[in-house]
């Protein structure tokens, strides 16, 4: 009866093991890496301009050297990137 038991908790650990690879597996797919530099008219990096995926949650901020980087869930298609800022030669 003991080794029944112990085989019980070996499936149920398996199976709890086999959901979580899957949910995290599940999770990593979709997840893109969208990034770039923003420069002003005159080629000088722009900083604190807003960067989203138009229609979607998902955005960041350029530093003060006008670098950008987020992760986004999206499926695979075309996507319009809004860019948003306060100031002159944007």
């Amino acid at each position: 009866m003991n080794t029944f038991f112990i085989k019980g908790q070996v499936k149920r650990k398996r199976g709890c093991l086999l959901l979580a690879l899957t949910l995290l597996t599940a999770f990593s797919f979709g997840q893109v890496r969208i990034s770039g530099k923003i420069t002003s008219t005159g080629g000088t990096p722009a900083e604190s301009v807003g960067v989203t995926v138009k229609g979607t949650r998902f955005g960041g901020m350029a530093d003060i050297n006008g670098f950008y980087g987020f992760r986004a869930g999206l499926t695979p298609g075309r996507y319009t990137l809004v860019f948003t800022g306060v100031g002159s030669g944007v």
